[in-house]
């Protein structure tokens, strides 16, 4: 029982891991966001290189799909700027370490509660290879906030 439960697996793997495909942004989609909604599992949303602002570029939500969002030239040529509005990314619907966000300076996030720049709650995602700056939580009438950068935990 034990091999077939690891054969299963393996081809499992092997399977999603041949038709994964790369939604490249904004080739493909026009947001990251969207890149998102449309990716499946296994898929990769390659973000090219350029300052990404305005709605389907913050608050993104991954929506618990194990994927990629990955840049295509690193942090230092792709950034998400939330111009002082909103977060980046909020992870709350279980997403795991087959979540991943690679390769993005993340600046500009400014929140009223908790997490300026990402915001996890039951969730482990896996954030490589970026940089987050500029970013804060809380106000002078809410000067409680938690995170500037990012916050794991629920508020």
């Amino acid at each position: 029982m034990k091999k077939l439960t690891i054969l299963t697996a393996f081809t499992f793997f092997v399977f999603v891991s041949l038709n994964a495909t790369i939604i490249r942004v904004p080739d493909d989609q026009p947001t990251i966001q969207m890149g998102i909604v449309f990716a499946g599992v296994g898929d990769t949303v390659l973000v090219a290189p350029g300052t990404y602002t305005g709605d389907g570029n913050k608050n993104i939500d991954f929506y618990g799909k194990p994927i990629t969002v990955m840049s295509e030239s690193g942090w230092e040529n792709t950034t998400i700027d939330m111009e002082g509005e909103g977060r980046a990314f909020y992870f709350h619907t279980m997403e795991d370490s087959t979540s991943i966000i690679d390769g993005f300076e993340i600046k500009n996030g400014s929140v009223e509660v908790s997490g300026g720049g990402i915001y996890i709650e039951s969730s482990t995602p896996k954030i490589i290879n970026c940089r987050i700056a500029e970013c804060v939580a809380g106000n002078s009438s809410s000067p409680s906030g938690k995170g500037g950068g990012f916050y794991v935990g629920n508020d």
